[in-house]
């Protein structure tokens, strides 16, 4: 790993003001009071190789010019950066809070050094002639800066646990000292100085404004985006820009052709995942519903399951993510024991496959035999001579494996199985968890980096996770793409999980909310890694008549037509074609219909981007412009020849005799006899001419 200073110091900066935004943690980085003196992110400098920032204030001052409780980064090389914990104690005034420092230092380090494990140093100044401090330092060198901030991120939890718990538990001999939390409207004091101060960025080459920091609230506040506007605005194809760049991928230097083949490949890897709403979407394709699963043999019954819906199985794959950024002892045991119990059940299909008979011990020396594996891959088990039959499933053996690291310990199995996993199989349950620890059938000649994950392995790594598992993670991020997402019925399709996606209730965050699901009984959370992007046909339903708890928890960006695109990034030369002017030919076409309709019934520019010459101007007016004008004014020829004119008509006065209709009693027909027929022209079948002049016509251009 080689990084500049600059680039470090922006990287942490940006890590502990996403972990404010999102869990609400404030903290200081500067301690300079007057918005101009904030001059950098963090107290230090690159000369003196170290910055630092707290989540702690005090009433004591010290001779150093931040706060006495930091935690500190210090780079002596673009190699080798280290991090720690330094606590100053050197108050030169009551002798009582020096001695409250040493007291307090003293129950600090004692709880601190029994639960650091890894490569840390603690160092105390012994010196009366200098600053007195202690540091608590992390010695190991880091490849990636992700690495870093990982193994950071755990540090930091245990010392500020255990700062606060000393605090807490001894506060009482603490009299002296008023040592408390940064609060929000400090760490928002500190961050409006640094956003102020625009020549900081300018000196350090990093960007020369303050875009980065509304990038992230907007990044915090638009997890949830749709895109709308009539069609051929571009909707569906911005939305592809947006889904990779919330995977944080640099379009800037990338054709169109590149930019598709990138999004294919995530859409292969599972990082975004495209749908459409429509008329029969329901819960049960997008959350989860009973399905039919097709029989493995023929002649086997058909069983039905529940099956995961689109979005549920994107949010377990984001869950999975940020579990696999947490590498926790807890993860890597679901983990294991998904691999065992899979090579257990391999094992005994064979030897079933030979007809062996399978029998396993139970805790009180009994035997339970094997009878088969259900098409769920669940263990059947049952007592010889007996015809109950008691299914051991994965899911429930992997909550009672990590609950009871020892099975000799367990005293009434029914009891203490039931307050885990409920049922009353408690006898099969433990029969087939001893045999598979006995039987030790993990594989630890796999390393973890290269291992590979099945569906189910992730599934019960998701399910063993716990509110706070998901608290300070970013995780990788993942996209769900809704197209047309007005068209299907927004209540029917997210259910109770409408709440859920909103940013604050996104798990992690201190109001998350997790519910459980009505077929699977699972407890469920959205994950703060998911983002969600519509688009929404303004022409087909108008944003007014949206679901108003859709409404809410969505941004919206305006998809207007842009007709100056037609000359920039048409393929037509200069936006012109035999002499017309596409872009001021669509504009005029606009404004008619927002005239006769309004702005949400408008034709898009990207309709012309493809035309080159007459005949594909033709073909756009023809397969395209008209047919939306035929549904927009629902057969009105009258409106839509006041939008494209006469020259596109065939007009017919069909003078016909008053006997032309049958005859109905004191209805007078007469008007009707003598009133004009339209009938549209075939364009593409106009000659260039005609065409030509057809569309100066339109723009109300005489010719010659």
């Amino acid at each position: 790993m080689e990084i500049t200073f600059n680039t470090f110091e922006r990287f942490v900066f940006d890590k502990l003001y996403f972990n404010y935004k999102t869990n609400g943690t404030p903290f200081l980085s500067r301690k300079s009071w007057g918005l101009k003196n904030f001059n950098r992110y963090f107290q230090g400098s690159e000369n003196s190789k170290y910055f630092g920032y707290s989540y702690w204030e005090q009433n004591y001052q010290i001779r150093v010019p931040f706060n006495p409780a930091s935690f500190i980064f210090t780079i002596n090389s673009p190699t080798e950066i280290y991090f720690g914990f330094q606590h100053y104690l050197d108050y030169k005034g009551d002798v009582k809070v020096v001695e409250d420092l040493e007291l307090f230092k003293t129950a600090f380090l004692a709880t601190v050094k029994a639960k650091l494990t890894g490569d840390f140093k603690i160092k105390q100044s012994k010196k009366a002639s200098v600053q007195k401090y202690f540091t608590v330092d992390c010695i190991t060198a880091f490849d990636s800066l992700e690495q870093l901030w990982t193994s950071f991120s755990k540090f930091e939890d245990l010392i500020k646990t255990n700062f606060n718990e000393t605090l807490r538990t001894t506060e009482a001999n603490f009299k002296n000292l008023e040592i408390r939390q940064v609060k929000n409207k400090e760490c928002e004091y500190c961050i409006e100085g640094i956003k102020k101060n625009t020549e900081f960025f300018r000196l350090t080459n990093l960007k020369p404004d303050i875009s980065n920091f509304h990038d992230m609230d907007d990044k915090m506040k638009n997890l949830n985006k749709i895109l709308y506007g009539p069609p051929g605005t571009g909707k569906t194809y911005n939305t592809i820009n947006i889904a990779l760049e919330a995977l944080e991928e640099d379009l800037s230097n990338l054709t169109r052709d590149q930019v598709n083949d990138l999004f294919e490949k995530k859409i292969e890897a599972g990082r975004i995942v495209f749908t459409t709403f429509h008329q029969s979407m329901s819960y049960e394709d997008f959350i989860e519903g009973i399905k039919p699963i097709e029989p493995s043999q023929e002649g086997d019954p058909v069983i039905y399951r529940v099956v995961d819906g689109i979005f549920k199985m994107l949010c377990i794959e984001a869950s999975f993510s940020l579990a696999k950024e947490e590498e926790s002892v807890a993860t890597e045991n679901v983990l294991d024991f998904s691999l065992a119990f899979d090579n257990f059940v391999q094992e005994i299909e064979e030897n079933l496959a030979s007809e062996e008979t399978i029998e396993l011990a139970t805790k009180n020396g009994g035997k339970v035999v094997v009878d088969g594996i259900s098409q769920q891959g669940n263990i059947i088990i049952k007592h010889p001579g007996k015809d109950n039959t008691y299914p051991v499933s994965k899911q429930r053996l992997s909550k009672l494996h990590a609950a009871f690291s020892d099975l000799a310990d367990i005293n009434n199995i029914d009891q203490e199985f039931r307050s885990i996993i409920g049922g009353s199989n408690s006898t099969a349950n433990w029969s087939v968890l001893n045999a598979i620890r006995k039987n030790n059938l993990v594989s630890k000649e796999v390393p973890k980096e290269i291992r590979k994950y099945s569906w189910d392995d992730k599934v019960q790594v998701v399910k063993s996770l716990k509110k706070e598992d998901y608290k300070r993670k970013i995780g990788e991020p993942y996209v769900l793409i809704v197209d047309e997402i007005n068209r299907g019925n927004v209540s029917q399709i997210f259910g109770e999980l409408i709440t859920l996606i909103e940013e604050d209730k996104r798990l992690g965050n201190p109001e998350a909310i997790r519910v459980q699901l009505p077929y699977s009984k699972d407890w469920f959370g959205v994950p703060p890694n998911v983002y969600i992007i519509g688009t929404m046909n303004t022409a087909d339903r108008s944003v007014e008549a949206l679901d108003m708890a859709l409404r809410r928890r969505f941004s919206f960006t305006e998809m207007p037509p842009k007709p100056e695109l037609i000359r920039t990034e048409g393929k037509a030369e200069n936006g012109m074609v035999d002499g017309i002017e596409l872009s001021a030919l669509l504009e005029n076409i606009n404004k008619r219909i927002e005239k006769l309709l309004d702005k949400d019934h408008m034709i898009g520019h990207s309709y012309f981007l493809s035309v080159e010459g007459l005949k594909g101007l033709k073909a756009a007016f023809q397969n395209k412009i008209v047919p939306l004008l035929q549904e927009y004014f629902f057969g009105d020829y009258g409106k839509i020849g006041l939008v494209i004119g006469s020259k596109f008509f065939d007009i017919k006065d069909n003078y016909l005799d008053e006997d032309f209709f049958a005859p109905f009693e004191d209805y007078d027909s007469s008007p009707l006899v003598e009133r004009k027929v339209y009938h549209l022209k075939n364009i593409q079948e106009m000659s260039d001419e005609l065409f030509v002049e057809a569309l100066n016509n339109l723009q109300r251009k005489t010719t010659n």
